[in-house]
């Protein structure tokens, strides 16, 4: 039976400097709204989330989850022996104009389709 050897990832020491230092910027940027909601607004208490606390919380959530999910497709991508990205957005150049044109209309289907699928998961 043939099977992929799958490394286990390492995190470098410079990629948990960017964790870190990340976690840290969305920490002192959420006391720093908390600071200016209480001064703009005397009546708010400590524990009332405001509109920009759930924008924050939403943002980094987002980041995160784009973040992760980079990371998962690159090392899905190592694994499964792809050539590098780069490579493959590179030859995007020598393709055909109907070729680019399919693969546009593909994408952007591709987008329409999950912004649908958004609007589904709300409603």
């Amino acid at each position: 039976m043939n099977t992929l050897n799958v490394y286990r990832s390492r995190l470098r020491f410079w990629e948990m400097t960017k964790l870190a230092i990340f976690a840290l910027a969305l920490g002192s940027l959420w006391i720093a709204m908390q600071q200016v909601n209480w001064n703009t607004d005397l009546t708010m208490g400590y524990v009332d989330p405001s509109i920009w606390m759930l924008i924050l919380i939403a943002l980094g959530c987002f980041l995160l989850i784009i973040g992760l999910s980079a990371w998962i497709m690159l090392r899905l991508w190592t694994v499964v022996g792809l050539p590098a990205p780069q490579k493959i957005i590179s030859q995007f150049n020598y393709l055909e104009s109907c070729q680019k044109l399919k693969f546009l209309f593909a994408a952007y289907a591709l987008l329409l389709l999950a912004g649908v699928g958004c609007l589904v998961a709300i409603c």
